[in-house]
């Protein structure tokens, strides 16, 4: 008779836990924490006071539970299924674009480094031209050096054969043969120098025209003729006169009086031009002897 209220409160005991369980807790929400129901006290204390172990190890088993419940975790929620492949299809597109860009350095290298060795034969066909163009400049040089060593040479001889010619310019071309082109020579130079010469040949230069004299070419028979004839009239007749004598000269040796020629005249214009510009204050100019004199006076 004293053992059915225990009876009793194990029952109520049972079905409290029944009540309580996990699975009726938690329903259909797994993300939410179930309830923490609070212990029952009076049966656990009565059976511990009456001496019942069986029913001290269930309730100690339904406390267990109870806390194993209370402390699960709800279940992780993760990220959506459609972020996922989008994350993986980002990193797939950099994946290739990263072995693109490792592709196409790859190529810059191959162009860079045949860029390098194009400009290298490049370099060394430039030097290889500058040195044969420094051969050719030099050979050039030496060519030029003897083409004109040749014109001297040439000029030296052709004022040779020439050097016992007169030519005179300004004389009428009537003559008919050549002994009346010598005597109309030979009278002229008697008339503008005062000489008797004996002149071997004459021959007019150039081809013939209309209204222009062409120049008699008058060999005499020796050198010293020749100069005294061309001293002679120097002294006797004024620049600029027609008809005039001068000497049979090639075109190199010609060439080569008219430079000087012009060079010395460019040196009086511009002797004249300082002298003009410095004043009467230029008496370091003057002779010595012209000072001595103003300094006695």
């Amino acid at each position: 008779m004293q053992r059915s209220p225990h009876k009793g409160n194990q029952g109520n005991q049972v079905t409290q836990t029944k009540d309580i369980h996990p699975f009726f807790e938690l329903g259909i929400n797994a993300g939410t924490k179930p309830p923490i129901s609070p212990k029952p006290s009076t049966p656990l204390s009565a059976n511990r006071k009456r001496g019942h172990p069986q029913s001290t190890e269930k309730e100690m088993e339904t406390s267990d539970s109870q806390s194993k419940m209370s402390r699960r975790e709800p279940p992780p929620t993760g990220p959506d299924s459609s972020a996922l492949v989008s994350i993986l299809a980002a990193i797939s597109k950099i994946s290739k674009g990263q072995e693109e860009t490792n592709a196409n350095s790859d190529g810059l290298k191959t162009y860079l480094t045949e860029f390098n060795s194009r400009l290298t034969r490049v370099e060394d066909q430039t030097k290889t031209n500058t040195d044969e163009v420094s051969t050719l400049k030099h050979e050039l040089t030496t060519c030029h050096d003897r083409i004109n060593s040749m014109s001297k040479t040439q000029n030296f001889i052709e004022d040779e054969l020439r050097r016992t010619n007169l030519i005179i310019f300004g004389l009428p071309e009537k003559e008919k043969s050549e002994a009346e082109r010598t005597h109309m020579a030979e009278q002229y130079i008697t008339q503008a120098t005062g000489l008797k010469v004996k002149i071997d040949t004459s021959t007019r230069r150039g081809q013939e025209k209309q209204d222009a004299n062409r120049p008699i070419v008058a060999r005499l028979l020796s050198l010293n003729d020749r100069d005294r004839v061309l001293d002679t009239y120097k002294l006797h007749t004024t620049p600029g006169s027609r008809p005039t004598i001068k000497p049979d000269l090639c075109l190199g040796t010609r060439q080569f009086l008219h430079y000087r020629w012009e060079e010395k005249q460019k040196a009086q214009r511009t002797q004249r031009s300082h002298a003009r510009n410095t004043g009467p204050e230029t008496d370091f100019l003057s002779p010595p002897h012209s000072q001595t004199t103003t300094q006695q006076k």
